[in-house]
């Protein structure tokens, strides 16, 4: 049996060379055509790139498919996944931000920024290397203190090392469903990325809810399965990373839901979501 090691290769391979066919077709066929003149291969891969563009393509989406199941087969856990990634974690989260999902993101810092009362402190659920930090600085808000809390110590490393945070931080390592979370309470609740990761996301939501200072906000940013094919592709590729897109439905349940907006990205459909918590009347 094919260890595991080895069918996260070759589920990776297949997705990125099915998904080069599909987006590019017949020029990216044409770039394997190599070889010996009349060597077996070289008159198979002449013969398959002067096949019908349509059925090039559908091929490439076929083996991306059968990529993202094998790679469905040998899942990575968080604890494998994120520190796997912590060394080039904050260069791909520029990316991930500004490419992949610009508009999402740039709603996203906005309301952080609009939600945020001076001199307000920050609860970050799943803080990573503290990209969330980053940008609120760089957008000029004027932060109390910030707590972040992370499942990953190697994540946690990456954001203690930076230089000058410039701002009071305090950094936990956590599970967000098993562990209690910094007291607080929170002028704003913060989490992008993590609520895929959770089997509970709904639990945890109404736990850190119940540290939010009345009149708080929450701004949750994750995927969402809203049926659409593409989404559907990606949700499959997700499960490597132990991750899922959430049920569409899902916000309903949160408590203090205020508002809702949704993103079509490259991977995969966003919600955008604000919770608000009362302020209590006398």
């Amino acid at each position: 049996m094919i260890n595991k090691r080895m069918r996260r290769i070759v589920g990776l391979l297949l997705i990125v060379d099915g998904l080069l066919v599909t987006l590019l077709g017949r020029p990216f066929v044409k770039l394997f055509r190599f070889g010996p003149r009349g060597s077996a291969y070289r008159r198979l891969m002449t013969w398959w790139s002067r096949r019908p563009a349509w059925l090039l393509r559908a091929s490439g989406a076929i083996q991306a498919a059968a990529g993202a199941a094998v790679l469905n087969s040998a899942p990575l856990s968080v604890h494998e996944f994120y520190p796997t990634i912590a060394e080039t974690h904050a260069k791909h989260d520029t990316a991930w931000r500004d490419w992949l999902h610009a508009d999402a993101h740039a709603a996203f810092d906005r309301l952080m920024v609009q939600h945020l009362p001076p001199d307000g402190d920050i609860l970050d659920l799943g803080c990573g290397t503290g990209a969330n930090l980053t940008r609120l600085q760089q957008m000029g808000a004027d932060i109390g203190t910030y707590t972040g809390v992370d499942i990953s110590r190697p994540l946690l490393n990456q954001f203690a090392q930076k230089e000058d945070p410039g701002a009071i931080v305090h950094l936990e390592q956590l599970n967000l469903e098993a562990d209690p979370l910094p007291e607080g309470p929170f002028d704003l609740i913060v989490c992008t990325w993590a609520l895929e990761h959770l089997r509970y996301p709904a639990a945890v939501v109404q736990k850190a809810y119940a540290h939010l200072r009345p009149g708080g906000y929450m701004v949750l940013l994750f995927g969402v399965n809203t049926g659409y094919w593409w989404g559907r592709l990606v949700n499959r590729i997700l499960h490597f990373a132990s991750a899922r897109q959430l049920p569409e439905d899902l916000y309903f349940t949160f408590p203090g839901f205020h508002r809702i907006r949704t993103y079509r990205g490259a991977l995969g459909d966003l919600a955008l979501i604000v919770l608000r918590k009362p302020i209590a009347v006398s």
